[in-house]
């Protein structure tokens, strides 16, 4: 437990009013016609009949009804406009691609102290302030730290640090400093978080990206999406 910083369902609408028009159409389905298809001792597929191609020609009463090809007209859409999409379905637009096609590349944290009882590691503190701990003690861990204040705390490691101070005091623990603990200076100057494109889940939803793509790191989530959008535009027929 990790404390942050800051089917088969029953038809249920059958109609139970049975038709009173002879006009009604029903529609039934036939099990047979979404049959799996058979496989014979040759190893080969044989497709029930209603999936097989027909092979009589068409009927009078086939092509009752139909425009011949030669009779269509075809749409000149040279003169139509683009539609614009709205801010807010662009923006929406922009958060799904970042959260599918990108991924980010965090600092690793390091950790700044652990708080041990009897020996026992019961809470350990990154830099960040954030605790990791574990169910049992997460609900009482919680408490400690319900009245903290963002204008008192802003994070890092003197959040860090109080934080293992109140642990440490209620449950009558000591406080060992880890080899990887930050000054609040070191930690304000970490690297920023960049962001990448995940070239997997992107391939998965068949789209193959690019080497001069897959390492390039971007500042903010948007540009990152940004990237994104101008490489599935490219890959469009």
């Amino acid at each position: 437990m990790q404390i942050e910083n800051n089917e088969n369902r029953p038809n249920l609408y059958k109609s139970k009013v049975p038709p009173t028009s002879t006009g009604t159409a029903k529609f039934e389905l036939d099990p047979a016609k979404f049959a799996e298809p058979k496989t014979t001792s040759g190893g080969s597929q044989k497709a029930p009949p209603s999936l097989t191609a027909a092979s009589a020609p068409l009927t009078t009463s086939d092509t009752k009804g139909r425009i011949p090809v030669n009779q269509l007209t075809a749409i000149d859409v040279s003169n139509l406009e683009p539609i614009a999409a709205p801010l807010d379905m662009v923006e929406r637009l922009h958060k799904m691609l970042t959260r599918l096609f990108s991924v980010p590349n965090i600092p690793a944290e390091g950790t700044f102290a652990e708080v041990k009882v009897g020996g026992k590691v019961i809470a350990k503190i990154l830099n960040s302030g954030g605790v990791e701990t574990s169910n049992a003690t997460n609900a009482r861990m919680q408490k400690l730290f319900r009245h903290e204040t963002a204008d008192k705390f802003v994070g890092g490691p003197e959040l860090a640090e109080e934080r293992a101070r109140k642990i440490a005091a209620a449950f009558g623990g000591t406080i060992e400093r880890a080899d990887t603990a930050q000054t609040q200076r070191q930690w304000q100057n970490r690297p920023p978080t960049t962001w990448s494109i995940d070239s997997t889940m992107m391939a998965q939803h068949g789209y193959q990206v690019p080497e001069d793509l897959i390492n390039v790191q971007y500042a903010t989530a948007s540009q990152a999406a940004d990237a994104i959008t101008a490489f599935m535009n490219s890959e469009q027929p």
